[in-house]
This record gives structure tokens, C-alpha cells and sequence, in this order.
């Protein structure tokens, strides 16, 4: 076996003109017929190579010389770069080597045609190495040390073995700048950084391909969510390390991506959503001069096909996984169950369905959250059924509210997108001991859309049902949220709240007591609202305002007979609550009488035949209304009204005729306190 060297060095894109012999040599070029060719087959052509891999050559010639007369001739091979013909150090059975030498034996070997097998040769990785366009040249020096036989081989490449991700952790914030990462590795067939790699990659060049994939569990109904995305995308190689940018900016304001740019140090990477990414890259330009079926094109096997490779460079892998900044509160809003009114209530029951959180006698406190990015902007894909996360809220009130108030929401999280899809934290939840209205919730993950959501928490300032409440009025600004998602992402309150608002009354349902000159009369059952007079002067001036419509009416004409500091609330309206019950006694209108303006009407109508009579009737709101109508002063406080009653008294025409004024049928006077069960005399 002949000792053989190469040389190795950096390659060059362009043709080359390939050097002969000296021209004042007087002998011809004795290589003329000589060929470096693969070790498989006669081609006279080299394959794509990967650096530091070792492969074999062979040298032969296809016509034999008769003789070959040795006067004192060397002959060696070496490596060049086919750009401008620098010599290059390569390796031979993993030994740096510039050259390798061919003793006079083996010259004639070959010239006899004879082939010579050259082993355990690899391109090194050196700094500034060109590996683009390669070229062997073998040469024969006479004794003078002029060149009398000179030839060449095919031009090829030699191409990193691919790509590895060099990733420190594997989390990063979506929209936060990043700056020479150095995440992408070329390596070679050892391992390390090709550093000679020196190449930019981007989207828009169909030879380079950078692409993310899309994880298809993300759908909207049957489509799927696109994140947001930046379709321009570059990646900066240096000495094997590469790092990506799609955005630049000068003086924060975005300027165009280019490698002007990035090598200007103004360009980044920003990930312009969350979750997890898969990174997918390929460069199939390092190896352009092989494309003539010196590599296998489209492929990027490292494994060689009859000498041949796959053309590519290419990588396809998990990326980092980007995560939220954090969930800003946009908004937070006050609304009345009724116009510009709620009732006070106190219900034991925090956790209730959506139907009955929908009807319930409560205010609404409007929360909009937006998920957000380091730049501000907002993720698609912080969404339900994506990579949304339940958010664990602590909503807290100011000091002289935070013993009144009382949150309900749904018992379990929301399937859909909905208002109500936030939970209380139940004692389960919880530390057992804990109270479950403690300003603890859940914002379910469901409720995110497109990395928005709004959803509604009732509330409530309590009620006792013993204890007239004078009229409060409540802001957002009370109401503070703090938290976080089940990534530790934090909610950031930083909103100014709005000037809605929420009223809250104490109500009463009432019916004075009735004398009927008649077998059938009226009755009205009132709906009212507390008033003292010994509220705020801002406050008298509002309620006021309230209960006479803005001063259609008078005070005086909203007053509930004989019930005192009580008036007709003119936001209550709609279908009857309320069930009446009364012996000998027919009200007409029982289950399906309308309240209009805070006021009902009963016909009654006495089927007995003992006058006068007085009938007591109940009036048994149902279950929800009994929490913020009813009203006895007398009860202990642990014992809940069920109903409260008025009394109707029936007197004869026949046997008395007319007393007082009227007609025949309604009610002729207004008695005064009368022998019923009546709670609040």
C-alpha cells in the first residue's frame, strides 16, 4: 500500500480553470490519461461527502504506457479549494495531512493501468474551512521541480452530517425578542460544529425551507386554528452555530428583516404565539455543485446509496415551547340585575347551575381578560380545547365591603364558551376548613377564545330578613383580582375600571289589608323598595330619583299603604312569583297575574255565605324570591320566613248596604290593622 496525503480548504461556487503542466516543460503531460474517480465505480466522478466521515478514492488510467523512463520525478496528491486553487489540509486514517505522496513505484503502477486505491481520507473541520467545491489534484515534478503531469479530479462538496437544536431549557416567552440564540447546531460526522459552516437560510428561498408545524388538536368546530405567524424567517449561520431571526427593529420601530440587518445586530427572534413548536429546516444549496447526480436530491440520508447521500441538510424536531407573559384584566364592569336595581339577597347555596345563576336576584360584576404576549399583542392559541389553562383567581373587596359580600357561581366548569364559566373554589378545593365564599375561583380554560375571555361573577351584599338595609351603591373600583394559570403565568390588573355601577335595595313584597262592600274586588300586592330618608344626601337624591322615575311621579304618590318607609319599586315587572292562598276564597288570577311597576292585582272573590268575613290570605313567593321579599322582624334570625299574609274583609250589600263611597265591587275603604298574621305590625 502507498503512503498517500491530501489537502484541505475552504470550497468556492464558481468553475474553476483547472491547471496543466508547465508549458517549458519538455516532456508531455505524463497524467494526461489519469483518473480520480469513486471507489465504486469507473464514473471518473466523486460523491458529496460529509465532513469528517472517511471515504476511498482510487486512481487509475484507461491506456497504458509502453514504458515510463524515471529520471528523478516525484508525484503527490492533494486537496484544493476549486475557487481559487488554495491548497487544503485534510485527514488520513484521522492524522492532519496537506498532501499525499505517490513514490515512483506506484506511478508506475498507474501508468501501466493499474489501479490505486487511496483509504481513510476525510475532509476536516477547520476554521474558515470552504467545502462547497472540492477538487483532488494529483501532479508530477521533475527533478527541476517543474510540473510535467498534472490532473484533476470532479468537482464535489462536503456537507455537515446535519442538524441539532442547541437549546438551553425549552421555554421561552411567545413575543419576547431573543437575539443570537446559537440554537441550531451543523455538525459533523463526530458531533461538533461545522465550523465552516458559514451560510443564511431563509423562508422566502425555496432551497431553504423554515417552517412550523401546527398542532391539529387546536380547532375551532372542524378548523383548525392557525397561530399567528411571521411567514418571513432567516437563520444566520457562524462557524456551525446558527440562530434565527424574523423581525428587526432601529429605535423600536420594525424595520425590513435582511442580512444587512442581522449582520447589523438589529434583528431577532420573536415567536409571535404559544405552545409547543416543531422546527423544520433544510438547505439543499451548500451542495449545488453535486446536483448533477453526485447526491441524491430531495433526500437527506447520511447513509450512502452506492457512494451517493442525500443532497439535504435538513432537520426536523420539537422546538422550544412558548409560553404566555402573562393575562391581563382589560376590564372589569358593574351591572344591575334590574334597571338600575338589584335586590339585596343572601342565599347559603355559592354554587349553582347556569340556569339558576342566569335568574339569580344578583349584580354582575363583567371581568375581560386578554392573554398576552411579551409585546403586547395576543396568542391564537391560548384557547379552549388548545393551550388554554384554568385560571385560579383571589377576587378581593375593600375593607368596609369585604364582611358583605357574597360571590355564586357555577358547580362545575362551563363545556362551552360561557358568561358563567368561572367556579368557586369549593372547601374540596381547598383547605377544608376554609369558607367556600372566600373570594377563591376558577376561570375555566373554556372561556378562552382566540386568547380572549369574558365571563360574569354574581354577587351579592347579603341580606337579613329581620333588619331593614338602607340603599348602597358599589363601584368596580372595589374589586381587585390577582392570580394565576396552571402554568404560573400571573394576571396582571392594570385597567382603569369603569364608571358602571351596581344598586343595591332592600325589598319587601306587600299587601295592605282590604274591606270589600261585595262578593268580588281588587286587591294589588306591592313590590317595594326601603328608604328611610336617613341616607346620604348624594344617596337620598338617587334613590329618589329611582323610585319616582326621574320625577314623572311624586314621592308621595310611590308610597306602599300603610307600610311605612317603603316605596313602589317601578324597575319590577314581569310574570307573577308568587302563589296566593285564602279559605272559602277564589283568586282569579292565581299563578298567572303579571307585575307591572312593582305592582300586581288580585281579583278575589268570596264563596261563602257568612258576612262580614275576613279571610287571611298568603302570599308564598317562590323559593329564589323568598331569599330577598319576605320580611318579619319578629323571627329569630336562624328561622327563615316562608310567606307573609294580608287580610281581606267581606261584607254583604244585602245586609248593610253601602257604607262609604265607591262603586260596587272594589275596595270602599282602607281598613287599619286588622287580626292577621301580618309580620310586621
Amino acid at each position: 500500500m502507498k503512503k498517500i496525503f491530501l489537502v484541505f480548504g475552504f470550497l468556492g461556487l464558481f468553475a474553476i480553470q483547472l491547471l496543466g503542466v508547465d508549458n517549458n516543460s519538455p516532456k508531455k503531460n505524463i497524467l494526461q490519461n489519469i483518473k480520480i474517480t469513486n471507489e465504486f465505480d469507473e464514473s471518473n466522478r466523486l460523491y458529496t461527502q460529509i465532513i469528517e466521515k472517511p471515504f476511498n478514492i482510487r486512481l487509475y488510467s484507461n491506456t497504458a504506457e509502453n514504458q515510463y523512463s524515471y529520471d528523478g520525478e516525484t508525484a503527490y496528491i492533494y486537496l484544493i479549494n476549486a475557487e481559487n486553487f488554495t491548497p487544503i489540509n485534510f485527514k488520513q486514517n484521522n492524522k492532519d495531512i496537506s498532501k499525499i505522496d505517490i513514490d515512483i513505484d506506484a506511478l508506475t503502477d498507474i501508468l501501466q493501468n493499474k489501479e490505486i486505491p487511496i483509504n481513510g481520507i476525510a475532509i476536516a473541520n477547520k476554521e474558515n474551512g470552504l467545502y462547497r467545491n472540492l477538487r483532488f489534484r494529483m501532479v508530477v515534478i521533475d527533478k527541476n521541480k517543474k510540473i510535467i503531469g498534472s490532473t484533476y479530479s470532479d468537482a464535489f462538496s462536503a456537507r455537515p452530517k446535519g442538524y441539532v437544536l442547541n437549546l438551553e431549557g425549552n421555554t421561552k416567552i411567545g413575543g419576547r425578542r431573543y437575539q443570537n440564540l446559537s440554537d441550531i447546531k451543523a455538525i459533523d460526522a463526530l458531533g461538533n460544529e461545522v465550523l465552516g459552516y458559514n451560510t443564511m437560510l431563509e423562508t422566502l428561498n425555496e432551497k431553504n425551507i423554515i417552517k412550523w408545524t401546527q398542532d391539529e388538536k387546536c380547532k375551532d368546530g372542524e378548523n383548525i386554528i392557525e397561530p399567528n405567524k411571521r411567514t418571513n424567517m432567516r437563520i444566520k449561520f457562524d462557524n456551525g452555530l446558527g440562530s434565527s431571526y424574523n423581525v428587526c427593529y432601529d429605535n423600536e420601530k420594525e424595520i425590513e428583516l435582511n442580512d444587512d440587518n442581522i449582520n447589523a445586530n438589529k434583528c431577532y427572534f420573536s415567536y409571535p404565539d404559544i405552545g409547543p413548536t416543531t422546527i423544520n429546516i433544510y438547505d439543499d444549496t451548500w451542495t449545488e455543485i453535486d446536483h448533477n447526480d453526485d447526491c441524491i436530491e430531495g433526500e437527506s440520508k447520511n447513509v450512502a446509496n452506492n457512494g451517493k447521500i442525500g443532497c439535504n441538510i435538513e432537520l426536523q424536531s420539537d422546538y422550544y415551547k412558548f409560553m404566555l407573559d402573562k393575562i391581563m384584566l382589560k376590564s372589569k364592569e358593574l351591572s344591575d340585575k334590574l334597571v338600575n336595581m338589584t335586590y339585596y339577597l343572601k342565599d347559603d347555596v355559592y354554587t349553582k347551575s347556569k340556569e339558576r345563576l342566569e335568574s339569580m336576584m344578583a349584580a354582575d360584576l363583567k371581568l375581560d381578560l386578554n392573554a398576552t404576549l411579551a409585546d403586547g399583542t395576543t396568542p391564537r392559541l391560548y384557547t379552549k380545547n388548545c393551550y388554554a389553562k384554568d385560571v385560579n383567581i383571589d377576587v378581593n373587596v375593600t375593607k368596609n365591603l369585604d364582611k358583605e359580600v357574597y360571590y355564586y357561581g357555577v358547580e362545575e366548569t362551563a363545556d362551552e364558551l360561557d358568561k358563567f364559566a368561572i367556579k368557586i373554589k369549593s372547601a374540596e378545593d381547598d383547605d377544608a376548613t376554609k369558607e367556600k365564599n372566600d373570594g377563591k375561583f376558577t376561570i375555566s380554560k373554556d372561556a378562552f377564545h382566540l386568547g380572549e375571555a369574558s365571563v360574569s361573577l354574581k354577587l351579592n351584599l347579603g341580606r337579613e330578613h329581620n333588619k331593614p338595609k338602607a340603599y348602597k351603591n358599589i363601584t368596580p373600583d372595589v374589586f381587585t383580582l390577582s392570580g394565576k394559570d396552571e402554568d404560573d403565568v400571573k394576571l396582571e390588573e392594570s385597567v382603569v375600571a369603569s364608571d358602571s355601577e351596581a344598586n343595591f335595595y332592600y325589598g319587601r313584597v306587600f299587601a295592605p289589608n282590604y274591606d270589600i262592600y261585595a262578593k268580588s274586588g281588587e286587591a294589588s300586592v306591592y313590590y317595594g323598595v326601603y328608604f328611610s330618608g336617613d341616607e346620604s344626601k348624594e344617596d337620598k337624591e338617587k334613590i329618589k330619583n329611582f323610585i319616582t322615575s326621574n320625577e314623572t311621579k311624586t314621592l308621595e304618590e310611590c308610597k306602599i299603604p300603610q307600610l311605612k318607609d317603603y316605596y313602589i319599586n317601578p324597575a319590577f315587572s314581569g310574570k307573577s312569583t308568587n302563589e296566593y292562598l285564602g279559605a272559602n276564597l277564589k283568586i282569579s288570577e292565581n299563578n298567572a297575574a303579571e307585575k307591572e311597576n312593582g305592582k300586581e292585582k288580585l281579583i278575589l272573590t268570596y264563596n261563602g255565605v257568612e258576612f262580614p268575613k275576613t279571610i287571611n290570605i298568603k302570599i308564598t313567593p317562590n323559593d329564589e324570591a323568598k331569599k330577598y321579599l319576605l320580611f318579619d322582624k319578629f323571627a329569630p334570625k336562624d328561622e327563615k320566613p316562608i310567606d307573609t299574609s294580608f287580610n281581606a274583609t267581606f261584607y254583604s250589600l244585602d245586609k248593610g248596604g253601602w257604607t262609604g263611597s265607591g262603586e260596587p265591587g272594589k275596595v270602599m275603604d282602607i281598613g287599619g290593622e286588622k287580626g292577621n298574621r301580618r309580620i310586621d305590625w
